[in-house]
């Protein structure tokens, strides 16, 4: 059982199957905070190889397993016995329609929950794609570099000062007193 995606899939089914006898909140609150810390630890390195650093994976797995198991645990309201669906179902429709009718049209709908609970569980890129993955922020040993996409010359005033043209119009000369030992660098945008 060293495989992630084997211990994703009987978490899930234990929850499908769970989701026959305990409401969607029982689920939610009793076994989340028993599975969410292992499914970070389980899951974190699946992530990394995504392209995550350590904390962002960290982050992002718990997104993926809880999206995992929302969407596992959608099943709940459409199988009986708990299935309340079923029920909302069987108030609005008419007295010729029997419950047992009811529940075998909710087969193929239960089915496509557990196709996507799949899809979601071999895909964590449905999931994690628009999350933040975290990079590491510039060391001060690191180099930043600019590129320029304009035609037009950048201007240095020889005392460490670089103007830019933006705008189209011939930037100005107007050279400051350079600052010994600084190592700020200010950038201002002139109109």
């Amino acid at each position: 059982m060293a495989y992630p995606e084997l211990r994703l899939i009987i978490v899930n089914l234990f929850i499908f199957f769970l989701a026959f006898f305990l409401d969607f909140f029982e689920i939610v609150f009793i076994l989340v905070p028993l599975l969410a810390p292992v499914a970070q630890k389980i899951l974190t390195p699946v992530l990394m190889t995504m392209g995550f650093s350590e904390p962002a994976a960290a982050t992002a797995a718990l997104v993926w397993f809880g999206i995992i198991l929302s969407v596992n645990i959608q099943t709940s309201f459409m199988h009986p016995p708990f299935g309340f669906a079923l029920f909302y179902l069987r108030g609005v429709a008419p007295k010729e329609v029997k419950s047992s009718d009811i529940y075998w049209g909710a087969v193929p709908w239960v089915g496509l929950q557990m196709i996507m609970t799949v899809i979601v569980m071999f895909s964590p890129g449905l999931v994690t794609t628009f999350l933040d993955k975290g990079k590491a922020p510039v060391e001060h040993s690191q180099e930043i570099n600019f590129q320029m996409e304009s035609n037009q010359p950048a201007v240095s005033s020889g005392s460490g000062e670089i103007q830019f043209n933006l705008d189209g119009q011939a930037p100005a000369q107007t050279p400051e007193p350079a600052k010994k030992d600084s190592n700020e660098l200010n950038f201002q945008l002139d109109k």
